[in-house]
């Protein structure tokens, strides 16, 4: 197997889904008896979690699954919900933690929200969080996110001012297991179902409000980033509107932020999935520039009719970029994994994909979610034999695993060409060896499927060629040389 730390630390992320690339399905995960499976989801490292919030007639549960090299994907965990509570509305998975929306439970089913803990054992809830003054129907833990010591929890049906004006409740960890209500976030212009939508990246917020009224659109929608200004306290910073915002265009029904790993500059991509003349739905990227958000790039598929729900959900991790429209096809559904060209600001579509089992109404990329290793995709229409619904696929990430860039003493000692490739490609070793070195090919799962011994060329340097053999896949393979106490990586990419 190859080394986590050695493939984690130090790769290097390519720009986007590599064009010609398609993600690898790992597994179809769609547990006997559940119902909406897949309605949310989760991923974090090596683990999904997926919500079922109408299991049990609405009491709902929470699938949680680990990813071994041995065994594949196992099912860790499962909770389920009490009566008509909806457990698993939203999930959100981070490290050991995972949070769980619940929005109608509570004690005066207002909506309620737990936190389970991973240890060395198995997972264990270790909280439960309720609002201040919870009212019925207020729909808490309808969004959720969670990041390092902070739970964001919205309450999209909160009456503020006027009814489902919405709210969003912050939580700060204090020691382990405890969680402390902090603050509670509304909109300065009472956006309208606030807190629908919340993601969460280093100090900022992004909440959505769908139905907020804009000048140009009645209920077209509005999306709000926050700030931490110091200690527990977020603070408004910007509202984002769609630069062509018009009546009942739902933006701010999804939303994801991220920063760049290199430049620290942050970007967030909102959905709207009735936008448009056709009400079939867009994306819409924006990026921070001198303290102003801008809106740099609007994407819309160039066939589309109405009901494809594009935007319906979003994911955005750095220069990677999947958009949801479980609505086409007859609610098939279908994801869009897109890249765009940062100069011009240009979408390039990369690959689209569709449920292996394609089947009308099972709203295919319903949710989504992204993991350094594996993206997960819900579609919780899709019946099953026994008259229960809801699946979830994983796919493999067609590029391993991290953002970081890789030393320059890493980078030279290793070069391919061509790369891509087709079915042979030379490998050129730079450097010194303490003893002669071989080459180890592995896939994104992290299974070696070859082993190459280099021959020494003048100056020092070794080459190797390499046939696959075996009928290996498509994707991009990482080749490690070994020689000695000295160790070198480099990223190749098969196209056929």
């Amino acid at each position: 197997m190859l080394p986590r730390a050695l493939l984690a630390a130090k790769l290097v992320m390519l720009a986007g889904i590599l064009p010609g690339t398609a993600w690898g399905q790992v597994h179809r995960l769609a547990p006997a008896g559940s119902l909406s499976f897949g309605s949310a989801v989760s991923a974090s490292d090596d683990r999904v979690a997926v919500g079922a919030p109408e299991e049990g007639a609405g009491a709902g549960a929470v699938y949680v699954y680990a990813f071994d090299m041995a065994t594949g994907w196992t099912e860790e965990a499962r909770f389920g919900g009490s009566q008509h509570e909806a457990l698993g509305r939203s999930v959100a998975l981070h490290d050991r933690y995972l949070l769980v929306g619940a929005p109608g439970g509570g004690n005066v089913a207002g909506g309620t929200a737990y936190i389970f803990r991973r240890d060395s054992v198995a997972w264990q809830q270790v909280a439960q969080l309720e609002a201040p003054n919870s009212a019925q129907g207020d729909a808490f833990g309808a969004a959720v996110a969670l990041l390092n010591i902070y739970v964001f929890v919205g309450a999209p049906r909160r009456t503020v001012g006027a009814p489902d004006a919405g709210m969003v409740y912050v939580f700060e960890q204090s020691g382990q297991d405890q969680w402390g209500f902090t603050q509670a976030l509304t909109s300065s212009d009472g956006g309208s179902l606030f807190g629908s939508a919340v993601a969460l990246e280093s100090e900022l917020a992004l909440i959505g409000a769908p139905h907020a009224d804009e000048p140009r659109g009645q209920a077209a929608g509005k999306a709000y980033i926050y700030a931490r200004t110091g200690g527990s306290t977020w603070a408004e910073r910007a509202t984002l509107v769609a630069g062509d915002a018009r009546t009942e265009s739902g933006f701010g029904a999804a939303v994801s932020i991220d920063s760049h790993d290199l430049t620290g500059a942050h970007t967030v991509f909102v959905g709207a999935p009735s936008a448009g003349p056709l009400k079939a739905g867009a994306a819409y990227l924006f990026t921070e520039t001198g303290g102003m958000w801008i809106q740099r790039a609007r994407y819309e598929p160039a066939m589309r009719t109405a009901g494809d729900r594009v935007g319906h959900a979003v994911v955005l991790d750095e220069d990677n970029f999947l958009v949801g429209m479980p609505g086409r096809d007859a609610g098939a559904g279908v994801s869009v994994a897109l890249a765009v060209d940062t100069t011009a600001y240009a979408w390039q579509e990369r690959a689209w994909h569709e449920a292996p089992q394609r089947q009308v109404a099972a709203s295919f990329a319903y949710a989504m979610a992204m993991s350094r290793r594996f993206v997960v995709v819900g579609a919780p229409g899709e019946a099953k034999t026994d008259s229960t619904s809801g699946a979830a696929y994983v796919y493999a990430r067609p590029v391993a695993l991290t953002r970081e860039r890789a030393p320059a003493e890493t980078r030279k000692r290793l070069v391919s060409y061509p790369n891509p490739f087709r079915d042979v490609v030379t490998i050129t070793l730079g450097g010194r060896y303490d003893v002669q070195p071989t080459l180890e090919v592995y896939d994104t799962l992290g299974r070696r499927v070859a082993v190459l011994r280099a021959s020494e060329l003048p100056g020092g340097k070794h080459e190797v060629v390499w046939r696959p053999q075996g009928g290996l896949p498509n994707g991009v393979y990482a080749a490690v040389v070994r020689g000695g106490t000295s160790h070198a990586l480099h990223l190749m990419t098969r196209v056929r």
